[in-house]
């Protein structure tokens, strides 16, 4: 308050002289428009009282019972009072005037003042609505249908004096905002236009400017060359309904269901026949939606009394499997697979089950006829490929050439013609490197020698391969297969061939054989000299593995269970170049002729590249000991020969 104590005291001593003046005998009053501040009572003249303000600013006499405006604490009779913030300055709402009877002008008082466009009081709004009413800002419109603005969902607006509802160009906003217009172009025909098509182009059903009907294919008029014309709706393809549309030239009626022509979109169309029935039809009809049948015989689905339904299979003829009749009351009596070699239909045989590849190919897809070369199946056990069909030659074996070959008359050997792949033939080969080695028993090491082992002497030999392993029954019947190699063995547990033991080494096989075998892979037989170098090395050693005896563990002898086994399973018995097996397992041949002095017979040339004795026996020299063979058998400089026989421990492997 600007009020001081000074002031309350000159007050209060004017007001004291007054009262002796003038005798009055009440007690001294505060005089309106007087605001007095205090701390206490005791500052406050009788009958007043030091009170807080309304707005908690500050401390102020107050008389009990005698309210005044300016004292800032409303009070009875006073709408408002904001003491010496009282004011008719226009600003903000809520502000108190001089005479607390009401607020100072603002923007919602419902009187235009204090450059206001508008003042519609209570009523002043800024949601979209109609013309007229006043936003709360008070400085303009609220948003309206003719403000030039689009808002509150309004398709266009272009302001009061723009917005029409006559006809006329495109593009006019209607009054009420909602869309356009009326104008030729709006696909709605008014009374001042003759059409309208929904555009404004020419050559079309109608004019540019909506006078006039033009003829011409999709104005909905059948005129001059047209079959038919249905307007706008008027196109290309398939209609997906039941009534006829007309195509896009007028020049004729698009395909649609009830045309009686089944098209790719239809399963089936009978025309005016089409009909969705409940009921069960021995003879197919189409639905009236031509997406199906209903229900027959032929629908593949067993229903109403059906024994069986097949679908187009249904017949009443003789056919190579066991089908449903024509009516769909039962199967149809004969056919291949029935068990019964019905001659007079043709059948030379019928052993009733529905295999292709025994001696009478019956059943679905079979013939019935007793089973030849060429009858289009390949017959188990009997027939290797089908006679003139062409083969990939490494479908046959991965070791052929990327060539085909074709099966050949007796169906047996597919594989005629194919050659082995030169890089095929090294694979699984371990190289021997060119350089002298000492051959025969060495007795350094070796008290088990015997006498066609000696003399020791120093060999050179040339680089040469040499399998890895011995060759395994599977490879060797690829061979056979091939038209190639013979196998005169028999079917016994101890033949490896064809027994289910492919990985085992062949056995029962002669020199000769085994010679065809390596050649037909490119390779041959290796010399005695290259196979006990392959065997031993350079060092002399007694076994391949070194100089003490063996176990099962490093080589199948005569002491392991069993007879062969799978070949290079024996790994910890690998001679110094990596091949497996040379010692155990089976014999095996080498190119040379047995001959027990040979040792003794130097060459004129010395013992370079040696290939055995020229003449004087028809034996053949076979190494390496075998599963029926004792320890002392299985030295690298133990010499072994064959007159020709087969047995079930001599196999071989082939160097290049």
């Amino acid at each position: 308050m600007k009020n001081s104590r000074f002031q309350l005291s000159y007050l209060m001593g004017v007001l004291a002289v007054l009262c002796v003046t003038s005798a009055c005998t009440a007690d001294l009053k505060i005089p309106d428009g007087i605001v007095l501040s205090c701390e206490d009572n005791s500052e406050c003249p009788a009958g007043a009282e030091c009170k807080v303000s309304d707005d908690g600013t500050a401390r102020v006499c107050v008389t009990d019972g005698e309210p005044f405006c300016g004292n800032g604490v409303q009070e009875a009779g006073e709408t408002c009072d904001d003491g010496d913030d009282n004011t008719l300055e226009y600003g903000l709402a809520g502000r108190c005037n001089p005479g607390c009877d009401g607020y100072a002008p603002h923007c919602g008082d419902d009187i235009e003042n204090g450059g206001e466009s508008c003042d519609q009081g209570a009523a002043n709004t800024d949601a979209y609505g109609t013309e007229g009413s006043c936003n709360l800002e008070c400085n303009g419109l609220a948003p309206h249908c003719g403000d030039a603005i689009v808002n509150g969902g309004e398709v266009c607006d272009l302001g009061t004096d723009n917005n029409t509802d006559t006809y006329g160009g495109p593009n006019r906003c209607n009054k009420a905002c909602t869309g356009f217009a009326s104008h030729c172009g709006d696909n709605i025909q008014d009374a001042t236009e003759a059409c309208d098509d929904g555009n404004v182009l020419g050559d079309d059903y109608c004019a540019p400017d909506c006078s006039a009907v033009t003829t011409v294919c999709g104005d909905g008029i059948v005129a001059g060359n047209e079959v038919c014309d249905n307007g706008p709706s008027n196109a290309e393809g398939y209609f997906p309904g039941t009534t006829a549309q007309c195509n896009s030239t007028c020049t004729g009626i698009r395909p649609y269901c009830g045309d009686g022509n089944r098209t790719d979109d239809e399963v089936c169309d009978s025309g005016t026949e089409n009909v969705d029935a409940e009921s069960y039809s021995e003879n197919p009809s189409c639905t009236a939606s031509c997406d199906g049948f209903n229900k027959h015989c032929g629908d593949e689905e067993v229903t109403d009394g059906e024994a069986c339904d097949e679908g187009n299979l249904n017949s009443e003829q003789y056919e190579y499997f066991q089908h449903c009749n024509s009516t769909c009351s039962g199967n149809y009596p004969a056919y291949c697979g029935d068990g019964i070699a019905q001659t007079n239909l043709g059948e030379t045989c019928d052993d009733g089950n529905a295999s292709l590849t025994d001696a009478c190919p019956s059943g679905r897809n079979g013939t019935c006829i007793t089973a030849f070369c060429g009858d289009g199946f390949i017959h188990e056990n009997t027939e290797a490929c089908e006679l003139g069909e062409i083969y990939s030659c490494q479908d046959v074996y991965e070791g052929f050439e990327v060539t085909s070959s074709v099966c050949p008359g007796d169906c047996q050997y597919f594989s005629t013609g194919c050659v082995i792949s030169s890089d095929f033939a090294l694979e699984n080969m371990v190289v021997v490197p060119a350089g002298n080695f000492w051959m025969g028993c060495n007795e350094a090491v070796d008290d088990q020698c015997q006498d066609d082992e000696s003399p020791y002497h120093e060999v050179y030999l040339d680089a040469f391969y040499i399998d890895i392993t011995e060759v395994t029954a599977g490879d060797y019947k690829v061979c056979v297969d091939a038209g190639v190699c013979e196998y005169n063995g028999g079917t016994e547990a101890s033949y490896t061939y064809n027994n289910n033991l492919e990985n085992h080494p062949i056995n029962f096989v002669d020199w000769n054989e085994a010679k065809s075998y390596c050649e037909w892979l490119g390779k041959r037989l290796p010399t005695e000299a290259e196979w006990e170098k392959a065997a031993r090395g350079t060092d002399g050693r007694k076994y391949p593995w070194g100089n003490e005896g063996p176990t099962c563990d490093l080589a199948w002898l005569e002491d392991c269970p069993g007879e062969t086994q799978p070949v290079g399973s024996l790994s910890a018995g690998a001679s110094p170049y990596g091949a497996l097996d040379m010692a155990g397992n089976v014999l095996e041949y080498a190119a040379d002729r047995y001959i027990s002095d040979y040792y003794e017979q130097t060459p004129a040339e010395g013992w370079v590249n040696p290939e055995g004795p020229l003449s004087g026996s028809s034996d053949r020299v076979m190494r390496g000991g075998s599963f029926a063979r004792y320890t002392d058998q299985l030295r690298t400089s133990y010499r072994e020969y064959s007159p020709g026989a087969r047995y079930p421990d001599q196999g071989f492997r082939c160097a290049l």
